[in-house]
């Protein structure tokens, strides 16, 4: 289930905060679409080549730290409309190229950089992060 203009709904919740320490014994809502994307940009090289084990490690690493502390988090996947999905898709299918082009010259940096644009979270992330994570 998708809920429309979510962060609307939701924004007079929003508060500044030492995330860990004050947050012990509160329920925190988190958008597990925001943490992928920024997981997926940190190791895309491996996220466009379908290999999520760093991200889903480091995510553990993330809802743990919160748990731990006795932060009861809240998770939400709030999916882009299919016409973005699109304009996105086109986007990163061009940056894919870009990255494998740079890699085969020897350029991992630019590669990194394109693969940063490319990596995208796919249906295979999501299954795994609700049932490993």
């Amino acid at each position: 289930m998708t809920v429309e203009n979510l962060w609307d709904y939701v924004r007079w919740l929003q508060l500044k905060a030492n995330i860990y320490d004050d947050m012990a014994g509160k329920k925190l809502l988190v958008d597990m679409s925001v943490w992928l994307h920024r997981l997926v940009s940190v190791f895309a090289l491996e996220a466009v080549q379908g290999n999520y084990d760093k991200v889903l490690a480091k995510l553990t690493q993330m809802v743990d730290r919160f748990l731990n502390r006795g932060v009861t988090l809240v998770c939400i996947f709030d999916p882009a409309k299919e016409q973005t999905n699109r304009e996105r898709q086109a986007a990163r299918l061009v940056a894919l190229a870009d990255a494998k082009l740079k890699l085969s010259e020897g350029d991992e940096a630019g590669a990194r950089n394109a693969a940063k644009k490319a990596a995208s979270i796919d249906s295979d992330l999501v299954y795994r992060v609700v049932h490993e994570v």
